[in-house]
């Protein structure tokens, strides 16, 4: 006598495999070109690393034909031979970390048909100029942010150790989280009434500072 199929058995097997085959999916293959490292996602490029000699770098709007879209996280971390970095109009998205312990970048440019990105005066923001992005690390003393700015992102200031002053404008109501670790050289931030949400270290590292609010 044959035995009855366990259809429940089945439907779990199959379910349990549809979960876990993202997971089983090959990781993306690292590509070359140039000074450039890169990962076709998704039919674009993912820039990853750099290898070029520094200075001024002008990122590509595309790499073998691929349209660069993102910068990951580790495509600068550590370039000490970089001063200045112009991002094309293809990338609309840039990891916070992708410009950590940069430590000789001065300047952040934009191309003005960039939807997602703006620059100005050598530093990132969002395209509305709502959110400051990021601010090099070697680029000055003193910073006023922009009034009309509602939000500091997320390491928007990491590791600035030339930094001494920030001004913040009224009108920011949030400080992400990191927003100015590890930047032992300030000495005083004024958080205006207008805050009304604080991440988490904020000011690590931060051992010269006096907050005012």
């Amino acid at each position: 006598m044959r035995k009855a199929k366990n259809w429940g058995a089945l439907a779990l097997a199959l379910a349990m495999a549809l979960a876990l085959a993202p997971m089983m999916a090959p990781e993306a293959r690292a590509e070359f070109s140039g000074d450039w490292t890169y990962e076709k996602t998704d039919g674009k490029a993912v820039i990853t690393g750099y290898s070029g000699s520094g200075g001024i770098v002008s990122i590509p709007g595309s790499l073998d034909g691929l349209t660069v879209n993102a910068l990951d996280e580790f495509i600068f971390v550590g370039n000490d031979t970089i001063t200045g970095a112009a991002v094309p109009a293809s990338v609309t998205s840039i990891s916070p970390y992708a410009f950590n312990y940069c430590k000789n970048l001065t300047a952040l440019t934009v191309d003005s048909g960039n939807p997602a990105y703006m620059g100005d005066g050598g530093v990132l923001f969002s395209k509305d100029k709502k959110t400051i992005v990021r601010h090099p690390e070697g680029k000055g003393l003193l910073y006023a942010i922009p009034a009309g700015v509602t939000k500091i992102s997320n390491r928007a200031f990491y590791h600035c150790q030339e930094l001494t002053d920030v001004v913040i404008p009224a009108g920011v109501t949030k400080i992400e989280e990191g927003a100015f670790m590890f930047c032992e050289a300030l000495k005083t931030v004024t958080i205006p009434g207008s805050v009304t949400e604080i991440g988490e270290k904020v000011f690590y590292e931060c051992e010269n500072l006096t907050v005012y609010c």
